[in-house]
């Protein structure tokens, strides 16, 4: 016998003019059905008026189905139908389920189990899978050590929170991947302007009821089969990068977090980590229509974190690559995804500098590195001037007439001015755009010998630490220089095209 009472769990599912996806979507749910007991869960579809067969559809499932519910919008709501649809459910908690995604066989007894905890806020990672929904892997929103139970009630938890978030799917940007209180979830109103036509209003929702009090639940299992639009177009246009960035922008200034600069760093932090350090603005500046787009973009890359001295360097590089590479061609399949993104990244710097230099004053393996990276340069590229700062000399062998051996000794730099002059004067004197940090772990005499240097960029490379600290416009992955075998630098071959 069915309870008599509301159930504990409403699936809402905001829908638009994507009547085959939302087929596998419910046809997954109600194999789950079969696996719970009659009146737990209810369905809730919201329809974004859409102008194909969606409606027919869904009416005809309600007729069949006794735990479905389906609304018409008399127009289409865009992103407000996220919220519209979750203030239809009924339940105790609300799960917002896209309609291009499906439920994992076996997850809705596991969901409903979780939920005995009483927690405000439970999120769990995804199978991400291509367009056909043919898995490709798990992924997950956080790095370190599992830490299932978060109280995000203060800013100082909050922001411990946030960096532990590799992705923005900890932000709670993926809808599909989490289940909610809704009565925490209604209490919450929606500020007045444009958030309400952003990509991200569901962000600000659950974000904004963790002041009054939010317990996070991490999941260890994946909640649903998820399509990765990445996967199929690599390259979202312009205007998509753009909304994205604005969206957030109108979540954390909404949220407050712009009177709080610790909170605005942690949670940009997520962001700028979710697109591999620096998706937006080298897409950005790859796809502005015109000069007056890309300055119109600036002060908001600015804003969530991205260096003044970075922005500068991609679009000098951009003015300095032919009209004919852009956008820059893939690697090779296969190539880690961290990894690409780097590679391109270095080689749409190393064409728009006329001049590099390679800071190596670390421990010998570093030196060997980097006289295999200037061994490449100089075959490879042989018009790029290299300065080679060393304390070993390892490389300078392989240097022509236009380049420069400065050999540096780290123990003696930070207390000599005259070495540090010698290096300011070597860097202008040969119009170097770009130096790249061979030390890894990077040490103060590197910094150093970096900081001195009058460049638009500089690089760490490698870098233990994935951060971009202050000093440098990009790090780069720890396998480029030193691997072992050969001189260390494939990677870096086959990122130039070499």
């Amino acid at each position: 016998m069915a309870p008599s009472g509301p159930p504990l769990l409403s699936i809402c599912i905001p829908t638009f003019n994507r009547q085959a996806m939302l087929e596998v979507c419910l046809d997954s749910i109600i194999r789950e059905m079969a696996l719970v007991p009659p009146g737990r869960v209810e369905v809730v579809l919201s329809d974004n008026a859409s102008p194909d067969g969606t409606e027919a559809y869904c009416r005809s499932m309600v007729e069949r189905h006794g735990f479905l519910r389906y609304v018409r919008n008399a127009w289409n709501l865009g992103t407000g139908n996220f919220i519209a649809v979750a203030d239809l459910g009924l339940g105790t908690y609300g799960w917002l389920l896209g309609d291009d995604d499906a439920l994992l066989p076996g997850t809705l007894p596991r969901v409903l189990e979780a939920l005995s905890s009483g927690h405000d806020l439970y999120l769990g990672p995804r199978m991400a899978c291509d367009k056909d929904l043919v898995p490709v892997g798990l992924q997950e929103w956080h790095s370190g050590a599992p830490e299932v139970d978060w109280d995000l009630a203060t800013a100082r938890e909050r922001v411990r929170y946030f960096k532990r978030c590799t992705t923005m799917g900890g932000l709670f940007a993926f809808m599909s991947s989490q289940v909610f209180r809704l009565e925490s979830w209604r209490a919450v109103p929606l500020p007045n302007g444009p958030l309400t036509g952003g990509l991200y209003p569901h962000v600000y929702r659950l974000l904004a009821f963790a002041g009054s009090g939010l317990r996070l639940r991490l999941l260890d299992f994946p909640l649903v089969l998820g399509r990765i639009p990445d996967l199929d177009d690599p390259v979202p246009d312009f205007t998509r990068t753009t909304r994205d960035i604005d969206s957030m922008l109108e979540v954390a200034e909404a949220l407050g977090y712009d009177r709080d600069e610790e909170q605005w760093e942690a949670f940009f932090g997520v962001v700028r980590r979710n697109h591999a350090g620096d998706h937006y603005p080298r897409m950005i500046r790859l796809q502005a229509p015109d000069e007056a787009a890309w300055e119109t973009c600036l002060p908001r890359l600015i804003r969530i974190g991205y260096a003044p001295a970075y922005l500068e360097a991609l679009d000098r590089a951009f003015h300095a690559l032919p009209s004919g590479t852009r956008p820059l061609p893939a690697l090779p399949p296969g190539t880690d995804l961290g990894v690409t993104w780097a590679m391109e990244h270095m080689a749409f710097l190393l064409h728009g500098v006329r001049a590099l230099a390679l800071v190596s004053l670390g421990q010998e393996s570093q030196a060997r590195g980097a006289a295999g990276l200037v061994a490449v340069l100089k075959r490879e590229l042989p018009a790029l001037r290299i300065l080679l700062v060393s304390s070993s000399g390892q490389g300078a062998e392989c240097l022509g007439e236009e380049d420069r051996f400065l050999e540096v000794d780290p123990m003696t730099l930070e207390g000599s001015p005259a070495q540090q002059q010698s290096l300011t004067r070597a860097c202008r004197h040969m119009e170097v755009g770009l130096v790249v940090n061979c030390g890894c772990p990077r040490t103060r005499p590197s910094d150093l010998a970096c900081a001195v240097m009058p460049v638009f960029a500089r690089m760490a490379l490698p870098g233990s630490d994935p951060r971009v600290d202050p000093l440098y416009t990009a790090v780069l992955p720890g396998e480029l220089v030193g691997a072992a075998g050969g001189d260390g630098c494939e990677v870096l071959r086959r990122a130039l095209g070499l």
